[in-house]
């Protein structure tokens, strides 16, 4: 648990289980993100630096108003990120059954299709909150914790890409144990 964050925080972040298995999972490949407080991040919350194999920074705007849910969306970004190192490994790297079934589930459960399909008939014309990059973020965030999301979405939006997260970060979790054998 990076101890950038404020112990209430924290507290707020290892009480869910969610948050725990992708800790838990980023650490187990090495990808855990160095936190950084930054007062000016304009109007940001929160923003991931990418690094390889999602680890990178996550940089905290320290008056972020909702600050476990922010850290949770972009803990979920650098899983994303890790997910899609697992899934394609580059060339002449070994393409094990259990990564093939992460890449056979990125494709069934492609989010950038999602994105098309929600801004098609979207209450909000915010294209940052329905972008491909986003729809787990705040999936995970706004379910893990459930404040005021200042963006109007249908209730299932988030409950679906939440969804959608876990299943990806559990057969992520299996094409690292394969690469480990």
């Amino acid at each position: 648990m990076p101890n950038a964050l404020a112990p209430e925080v924290q507290n707020k972040l290892l009480a869910q289980d969610y948050y725990r298995q992708m800790n838990d999972f980023l650490a187990s490949i090495g990808a855990t993100p160095e936190v950084r407080m930054v007062p000016n991040l304009r109007d940001a919350r929160g923003r991931l630096l990418s690094g390889s194999w999602g680890g990178g920074e996550i940089r905290m705007n320290p008056n972020a108003e909702y600050p476990a849910r922010t850290f949770a969306h972009e803990t979920a970004h650098a899983v994303d990120d890790a997910i899609l190192d697992l899934a394609y490994p580059g060339f002449g790297r070994a393409i094990t059954p259990e990564v093939k079934q992460l890449q056979d589930a990125l494709k069934k459960m492609n989010r950038y299709e999602q994105a098309r399909k929600l801004n098609e008939g979207s209450p909000t014309t915010d294209e940052y909150r329905y972008s491909p990059e986003e729809l787990s973020a705040f999936g995970v965030g706004n379910m893990l914790f459930p404040d005021r999301d200042p963006y109007k979405v249908p209730g299932h939006v988030d409950a679906t890409m939440a969804t959608w997260h876990a299943v990806q970060l559990e057969l992520a979790r299996r094409a690292a144990a394969s690469k480990r054998k």
